[in-house]
């Protein structure tokens, strides 16, 4: 892992991965990588302009999930009501 980490182009990688959209699972990785190899990333740091547009990346990231998550909720719950009207032989929208 140590010649992985200090091979890395961080600006390629950060590429990659928004193109993937993969940017969060990426970041999360690096966290990781962080505590485990913290004097590898010492020899191939990541650029500070890069590590925080990598970080609002992921912030807005999270908060878009987080509002999905409350637009997917609703639409279940509709969508079980729909359902349970139907069973019951009365459709209701």
């Amino acid at each position: 892992m140590n010649r992985v980490i200090a091979d890395i182009d961080w600006k390629q990688l950060y590429t990659f991965s928004s193109n993937q959209a993969i940017l969060g699972l990426c970041f999360y990785g690096i966290k990781k990588l962080g505590n485990e190899y913290s004097e590898e990333l010492k020899r191939n740091p990541i650029e500070r302009e890069l590590l925080i547009t990598w970080m609002g990346a992921t912030q807005q990231i999270r908060r878009q999930n987080m509002k999905m998550n409350v637009v997917a909720n609703k639409l279940y719950l509709k969508s079980a009501t729909i359902i349970q009207y139907t069973i019951k032989g009365r459709f209701m929208s």
